[in-house]
């Protein structure tokens, strides 16, 4: 139910991330803290969500220290699994609230099945289940590796992890 994740990032700084999440039927929880340092730099984000009939609501934050750019921190309460639309800024809530109300009025059927964040997108040979890559944009946004091809592989830097179940 956890993972722990070291490497390197395309400029050479060190990465550290540890995560847990639990989804059971639509309910649970995440949370995880990533570290990364290098010359003149440090950054560390953390998440801590709940999921709820299949919606995460939680809050993520950052701390980050460059020589170059300064200091850079936030916060930032998530609804969902939604983006936010400049169209409807409060897409992402609205969209939130109605996943749940659907959720409990369809008899407590997921909508959609959930993607666990701790299962690695691409699996090795059979001797290596849990051991697993994905690109990982130094934004700290993830994709599935079998999509790099689609993308400037520039921004993102491979991310290697070992979850231990």
């Amino acid at each position: 139910l956890g993972s722990f994740s070291l490497g390197q990032d395309k400029r050479g700084d060190l990465k550290v991330g540890l995560n847990q999440a639990a989804n059971i039927l639509g309910f649970g929880g995440d949370r995880g803290l990533d570290f990364t340092i290098g010359e003149g730099r440090f950054d560390t984000k953390a998440r801590h969500g709940a999921l709820i009939a299949g919606e995460r609501i939680g809050l993520d934050s950052g701390f980050g220290l460059n020589e170059a750019e300064g200091l850079n921190f936030g916060s930032f309460l998530n609804f969902g699994k939604n983006p936010l639309s400049i169209n409807n800024p409060a897409g992402q809530f609205l969209s939130f609230l109605e996943n749940i109300t659907k959720f409990f009025t369809s008899g407590g059927k997921s909508l959609e099945p959930l993607p666990s964040p701790l299962q690695p997108n691409i699996q090795t040979e059979n001797d290596f289940r849990n051991f697993g890559t994905k690109l990982r944009k130094i934004s700290g946004n993830t994709m599935n590796d079998m999509q790099s091809e689609n993308v400037n592989d520039g921004d993102y830097y491979r991310d290697v992890g070992i979850n231990f179940q």
